[in-house]
């Protein structure tokens, strides 16, 4: 864990890890962020230092698409940007009656294999993006008891009946806290 002042080059560290890969692997870096605007700064703080050596992108509620998901998955960027929200959409869906069952019509499968059942839950299963992730950041850790407490409530006001929702409720909401 690094703590330091805003402009000390904690970001830095975490972007510049992707370069101490061999490039063949085509390493990822997933980042969650807080917010958009930091994501979208940080993005394209690192495409102007590293250049052609990097593609960022910065996936939020306005391009989280099957095709831009495709394309994470296959390693078509080296940095993904993505808000807690985006990643844990699948979690916190309390609307959903089976959480682990996917309609037909929801299923998008891809030339490249990449199969996409319409959330960041299919690229965090893809077996190529998890061999080409080697590194997951979260940055601004300080918001995570933020999360924790949007991911509980959104469990707490749950109509489902489904055994994550039971686990999550069991657990106690202040555990997380330890940890920090």
């Amino acid at each position: 864990m690094l703590v330091a002042k805003t402009g000390y080059g904690k970001t830095l560290i975490f972007t510049g890890y992707n370069f101490l890969i061999p490039a063949s692997i085509r390493p990822i870096t997933l980042i969650i962020s807080p917010l958009v605007a930091i994501e979208q700064d940080q993005a394209e703080e690192l495409k102007n230092r590293f250049g052609a050596y990097s593609s960022p992108v910065v996936l939020d509620g306005t391009n989280n698409t099957a095709e831009l998901r495709a394309e994470i998955a296959r390693g078509n960027y080296t940095h993904v940007w993505a808000s807690a929200e985006v990643v844990l959409a699948d979690l916190a869906d309390c609307n959903k009656k089976k959480p682990r069952t996917v309609r037909r019509s929801y299923v998008k499968r891809f030339d490249s294999g990449y199969i996409d059942h319409g959330s960041f839950q299919s690229v965090t299963q893809d077996e190529v993006f998890r061999r080409r992730l080697q590194l997951l950041a979260i940055d601004e850790l300080h918001l995570v008891h933020l999360l924790g407490e949007w991911l509980w409530a959104k469990l707490q006001n749950s109509a489902t009946n489904s055994s994550l929702t039971r686990a999550c409720l069991q657990t106690n909401p202040q555990a997380g806290y330890d940890f920090l």
